[in-house]
Formats: structure tokens, C-alpha cells, sequence
């Protein structure tokens, strides 16, 4: 299913964009749409979208693979990691008391929110670049 293949190579580069919005905003003005997506709904709902397709795709084989779970391993991780803190991050963002594991994960989101972000992109750039490859 050739969908599913394109549809995780989108979900690795809008995480990634959502993640580095700041970053991506200041190089390229063009991606100043991604800086929208922080918004609570747009987040929420798009961090909901990418875990439950990160899980989706741990167990759907992409055109060229042979290996039902460890084929895709590093793009529905992304779309697990990826999803489940942009989730967290969204439903958390305005309250005042926060659970601690909430707070660690807000709080990781923020240190490395730009690493992250060039860490999805660069999967989702692999993952289409070279898409036989296990583990990828």
C-alpha cells in the first residue's frame, strides 16, 4: 500500500516541523505554517492522529518489506514518541498543577524540542530515500 508509505514519510516531516517550528520559522519563512499547528486544538489533534498511526504502523507491512514488526520500527517510533508528547504537551500546556511525569515530558519537549524536530525530519527523509531498508 503505497499510501501508507507516503502517508509515513508526511507524518515523520510534520512532526518534525511541529517540533522544530522556531527553528524552521526563523531559516525559512515559508514554513511559518508549522508555527499554527502549536496552536492547543491543532496540536492536540494532530499529536492523537501521528500515536495512533505510530502504532497503526508498527503492524502494517509498507510495499517493501518482509518483516511485519521491525520493518518500520524507527517511523512508528517517531509516530508514538512524536505523537504521545505533542498530546501531553497540548492538554498540559495551561494548567497549574501538573503531574510529574507530565512536567518531564513538557520539560523535554522544551530542551530539546529542535533536535527532536531534525531528528523526525531526517527519519522521514530516510525512510523515503531508502525504503527497503529494515529498521527504517
Amino acid at each position: 500500500m503505497p499510501q501508507i508509505y507516503i502517508l509515513t514519510i508526511l507524518i515523520c516531516l510534520l512532526t518534525g516541523g511541529v517540533f522544530a517550528a522556531d527553528m524552521l520559522e526563523q531559516k525559512a519563512q515559508v514554513l511559518a505554517f508549522l508555527k499554527r499547528l502549536q496552536d492547543k486544538g491543532s496540536q492536540t489533534l494532530l499529536g492523537i492522529v501521528v500515536f495512533i498511526f505510530g502504532i497503526v504502523k508498527l503492524f502494517i507491512l509498507s510495499p517493501t518489506e518482509t518483516t511485519i514488526v521491525l520493518g518500520d520500527l524507527l517511523p512508528a517510533l517517531v509516530g508514538i514518541l512524536g505523537g504521545g508528547i505533542l498530546t501531553i504537551e497540548a492538554l498540559y500546556r495551561d494548567r497549574d498543577i501538573i503531574p510529574p511525569f507530565m512536567s518531564k515530558v513538557m520539560a523535554v519537549r522544551k530542551q530539546y524540542a529542535n533536535g527532536l524536530g531534525i531528528l523526525f525530519i531526517l527519519i522521514g527523509l530516510l525512510h523515503m530515500i531508502l525504503p527497503g531498508v529494515v529498521l527504517l
